[in-house]
């Protein structure tokens, strides 16, 4: 088991850095708009402007990943992310946050499938469950600590922007240094939203609703919480008590795909 972990530890390192920060952003970003009195819908639609990039970079981001290699392709993502989560302080306004989250939303896009693309190819097919869910328990563990670092500065300054910034960025240093080898993705032919309907009717209606659940309670919920009187930081504890939630059945859903 240490065998197979250990070679991988540059990988979740990097994605734990890389999540931190992505999940203090996530909460960061709607209640500065909740702050600043952004209408609701306003902050709708910053929300749904990042899922909508998310749904634009699944598409393309595999050509991106194919054409320069999983190190390049997540060094790129990750810069270009680190310089979209320092600009809403500089533009105040919902349509560019809405812009800055849609792009966001892109390249997120893109180190998502560069980290989960590389696992699955790394994992054995006896094992993969296990990877991939110890992958998803790094995840919700490091998005979920993201949380707590709303207490560090105000939540009307630049400093929180920043602090998201610089985890991303220090996320880069153990993707470019592990010594794993990167995999062949070769040429594939992307799968239409129909066929891939038909491939899984349950999961693909479980995606949907889990999509929709999830889209409005990360975007929403802490605007409810600000109008409600709760403190940023209080806000912060909720959302990561949620997220923690997520995963307590990672691991053994993991071991339970193995084995059968």
């Amino acid at each position: 088991m240490l065998r197979l972990f250990l070679p991988l530890a540059a990988l979740f390192a990097g994605a734990a850095i890389y999540l931190a920060g992505h999940g203090l952003l996530t909460t960061l970003v709607p209640v500065r708009l909740a702050m600043l009195n952004a209408p609701v819908v306003a902050v709708g639609l910053v929300g749904a402007g990042y899922y909508f990039g998310l749904m634009v970079g699944a598409r393309w981001c595999p050509v991106f990943i194919r054409r320069v290699g999983h190190v390049r392709a997540f060094a790129g993502f990750a810069a270009v992310l680190a310089a979209l989560s320092m600009a809403p302080p500089l533009a105040p306004d919902p349509w560019a946050w809405f812009a800055l989250r849609l792009a966001a939303g892109i390249v997120i896009a893109g180190i998502n499938l560069t980290f989960e693309s590389w696992l699955t190819a790394a994992a054995p097919s006896d094992w993969r469950g296990r990877v991939l869910a110890t992958y998803m328990v790094v995840y919700y563990a490091a998005f979920g600590g993201g949380q707590f670092l709303l207490d560090t500065w105000p939540v009307d300054g630049f400093q929180l922007f920043s602090l998201g910034a610089l985890l991303i960025a220090l996320a880069i240093v153990p993707v470019v240094l592990t010594r794993v080898a990167a995999p062949d993705l070769g040429e594939t032919r992307p799968m239409t939203i129909l066929a891939l309907a038909r491939l899984s009717p349950l999961a693909f209606a479980t995606a949907i609703a889990t999509g929709l659940l999830l889209g409005a309670f990360y975007g929403l919920a802490p605007v409810w919480m600000i109008a409600e009187g709760i403190a940023p930081a209080e806000t912060g504890t909720y959302i990561a008590a949620a997220v923690f939630g997520g995963l307590l059945l990672q691991w053994p859903i993991g071991l339970l795909s193995d084995r059968v």
